[in-house]
């Protein structure tokens, strides 16, 4: 392919609002790795998974060449316990272009941790660009499992705690918590959203929801934070600033739960994917 069209390719990636194309030292146009993208991940078939903890994370390789560069998580999602076995993931602009590989796993024998493959399921798979720029993985449950464990991405940032009590009159449902942060790829540039943590819980169990979105905040930063309830039957709207160790929400008090502009990141594909029961 000639220069010319490298480059009006990557333009049209631009399509995510991030500057893709940069100049390097010597003036050449280089692509803009640090540059935000699309998400997406769609799991088939994992339906001997539901009811398990499951961990899916977007991460950006270490340099080979560096023997002390780490692979480290840039988005992350929890789906705990899992609620259906075919779904889709959404991280809007979640990651950066450098983020290609994605590490995720059941927590097959239930002991809270990851264990060797077999005990859990583990796999280790490479994004695809999609059409429009965006990263693509759409997998289907297999055997073939990594030990993902030996090699662990690091996890840079703090973790969002949730620990919700009184809310009786959503027992049953399903709750996807997702994590956005503004920001401006340059200094005047207008500001963008990118998602870098989703929570789902596959049902609301005796008024309360304790869990932990690992490794999504960034110490300083403003967050807001979605409580979807039922699909958008009721969505909760509000915003936290993480300190050293992340940050808790344990009341809704304060959020705004009129909140109509519902933001889905994640999505039940089973009926128009026909998926195995």
């Amino acid at each position: 392919m000639s220069a010319h069209r490298v480059v009006l390719a990557l333009f049209a990636l631009a399509a995510a609002g991030c500057s893709l194309i940069v100049e390097d030292e010597v003036g050449d146009l280089v692509t803009n790795l640090n540059a935000k993208r699309d998400v997406r991940v769609t799991l088939l078939d994992m339906h001997p998974h539901i009811g398990q903890y499951n961990d899916v994370q977007i991460i950006r390789p270490g340099d080979p060449s560096d023997p002390t560069s780490r692979s480290e998580v840039e988005a992350r999602a929890i789906l705990d316990p899992l609620p259906v076995g075919c779904f889709e993931l959404f991280w809007p602009l979640g990651t950066s272009l450098a983020a290609t590989r994605v590490d995720f796993y059941a927590d097959l024998n239930m002991d809270g941790a990851i264990s060797p493959p077999g005990e859990d399921h583990l796999w280790r798979r490479n994004l695809t660009t999609g059409a429009n720029g965006e990263g693509v993985l759409e997998f289907i449950h297999d055997t073939m499992f990594d030990d993902i464990g030996a090699d662990p991405a690091r996890e840079p940032l703090g973790d969002l705690s949730v620990a919700l009590t009184g809310i009786d009159d959503q027992d049953g449902r399903l709750l996807v918590v997702s994590v956005t942060r503004e920001f401006r790829e340059t200094p005047g540039a207008p500001p963008q959203r990118t998602t870098p943590g989703i929570l789902v819980v596959g049902a609301v169990e005796g008024g309360q929801v304790i869990r932990t979105l690992p490794g999504v905040l960034d110490q300083g930063s403003e967050y807001v934070v979605d409580f979807d309830f039922a699909e958008g039957a009721r969505v909760c709207r509000g915003r936290v600033t993480a300190g050293a160790a992340g940050a808790t929400v344990s009341s809704l008090d304060g959020f705004d739960c009129a909140v109509t502009d519902r933001r889905v990141v994640f999505r039940d594909v089973g009926p128009e994917r026909r998926c195995v029961d």
